[in-house]
């Protein structure tokens, strides 16, 4: 979980662990890109700044780390006008689901199902 206020890290802490999830906080994408040079991960969730650019930026660090296991899925909120194509090598939005004015992308390694 990254994000820069406590109290959104803890509530989704609470939630994921009572789910059996493990669950990694950093306060800032610093911290999380530290992180990520150690672990792997199966979810990742996204909640960047509204922005295709950004959230662009962040999949490609993703990427680059190699940070998402096999059969791991990334859940991004992103406005219907940004634009995260092309995303990585490798990566594909396998859907997007609309809710109000915004949308949840889940995005997978190519030839995955998850």
């Amino acid at each position: 979980v990254v994000d820069d206020e406590e109290n959104i890290r803890k509530l989704i802490r609470k939630y994921a662990e009572y789910e059996g999830y493990r669950v990694s906080e950093a306060e800032n994408g610093l911290q999380a890109v530290e992180m990520a040079r150690k672990n792997d991960y199966d979810i990742i969730l996204l909640d960047p700044p509204y922005g295709g650019a950004l959230l662009r930026h962040a999949l490609e660090t993703i990427a680059q780390f190699d940070i998402l296991t096999e059969a791991g899925i990334i859940l991004c909120e992103k406005a219907p006008e940004d634009e995260i194509a092309p995303l990585p090598a490798g990566y594909i939005c396998q859907r997007e689901y609309k809710y109000g004015q915004i949308m949840l992308c889940k995005i997978v390694r190519e030839g995955e199902e998850a």
